[in-house]
């Protein structure tokens, strides 16, 4: 299974997320980091790790 690619980056302009996307990462954060953000971001990547995998969290 994949480990999934969180960015954080201080640059949330559309052309660097989309080099960011198209670079392989499968989110993105930005500065100054959120922690709801953060934890969203997270839990949505290991769930969907778990259910790839077959595992419940």
């Amino acid at each position: 299974s994949a480990i999934p690619v969180v960015v954080l980056s201080a640059d949330a302009t559309k052309s660097q997320i989309d080099r960011l996307m198209a670079g392989g990462a499968n989110d993105y954060l930005t500065k100054p980091l959120e922690v709801d953000r953060f934890t969203k971001v997270v839990e949505a990547h290991l769930c969907e790790t778990a259910t790839a995998n077959g595992t419940d969290l």
